[in-house]
């Protein structure tokens, strides 16, 4: 996850009079401005409900186009390279903060007339990268999701996700929160993150059929061959000025088969009773709370 401290927002922290909620309210508004500014701007727009989701399809579509694309990553307009006048303008978000400066917090009336590729994980897994965020950067964590402070020091991973502001059903609300809205968008794609692991070139050809680039099946296992090389093997992105080091690079994010990752870290009566819990509040139109989504392993799902 990319963090970027633009002047503005460094100014507002700079005002020490003012209580830090207060001050994390600002931030936030002009993180939503800029945010709403670059969506604008977008010819697609990448929502990715889970931090650590994003990374991983913008390296894909790196190596997909195979030179430096237009994608609004940080702040300031979306760029787009002149020598690729046909490659759109992608804009990845978690859209966390937009609607603090829209006010749109009861629809997704920001994205309505765009292209839109919604990418899902199983809800538990997004708790799971929550609290990785929380532990490995718990100080500035806890300034923007005040609802974290609550938790112990030693809180476990079942604790974490069992706390209804920042765990498993606070990804169930935001994840409800979209399927209420899917027929209201001019265009919008699901993919879920397990089938992306799962079913690379299928998903990816979905991806880029979608955003109107479609490539050959040899081209996406091109591309997929120089995303498995690492950086070395893709152009650059836009110039950062802060990358905020919220957990190892190396840390593994989805499990070995394709199946949700918590189970590796919780035990078989505590996944159990998550998967209670997604059975009952997950709208169905993403299909995590059937038994297929528990093991990944009957194909792509398909929504609609």
């Amino acid at each position: 996850m990319v963090t970027s401290v633009g002047l503005p927002e460094f100014l507002v922290r700079s005002l020490v009079f003012l209580s830090a909620a207060r001050r994390e309210r600002i931030a936030r508004w002009l993180r939503g401005r800029e945010e709403f500014r670059r969506v604008r701007a977008g010819d697609v727009v990448v929502i990715c409900l889970d931090e650590e989701c994003g990374g991983r399809l913008q390296r894909l579509m790196r190596a997909c186009y195979r030179q430096p694309p237009a994608v609004a990553t940080t702040p300031g307009h979306a760029r787009r390279n002149p020598r690729q006048s046909s490659t759109p303008t992608i804009v990845y978000t978690c859209d966390e903060n937009i609607t603090v400066y829209s006010r749109n917090d009861r629809s997704k009336a920001d994205y309505y007339d765009k292209k839109v590729v919604l990418l899902l994980r199983h809800p538990a897994d997004v708790a799971l990268t929550r609290y990785r965020l929380w532990k490995m950067d718990r100080p500035a964590t806890e300034a923007r999701q005040p609802a974290r402070q609550g938790l112990s020091d030693d809180a476990s991973l079942f604790d974490f996700i069992m706390q209804p502001d920042c765990g498993v059903i606070r990804a169930i609300e935001q994840m409800n929160g979209w399927a209420r809205e899917m027929g209201r968008f001019r265009s919008i794609l699901p993919v879920a993150y397990e089938d992306l692991n799962t079913h690379p070139e299928s998903s990816l050809a979905r991806i880029l059929q979608f955003v109107g680039t479609p490539k050959s099946a040899s081209e996406i296992r091109d591309a997929l061959a120089v995303a498995a090389e690492g950086p070395a093997g893709l152009p650059s992105l836009p110039p950062r000025r802060r990358v905020a080091p919220h957990w190892p690079t190396t840390a593994r994010s989805v499990h070995a088969g394709g199946g949700p990752l918590y189970r590796e870290h919780l035990s078989p009566d505590q996944c159990a009773h998550v998967d209670d819990i997604v059975a009952t509040w997950l709208s169905p139109v993403f299909r995590y709370g059937s038994a297929r989504s528990r093991t990944v392993s009957g194909g792509e799902r398909r929504y609609g």
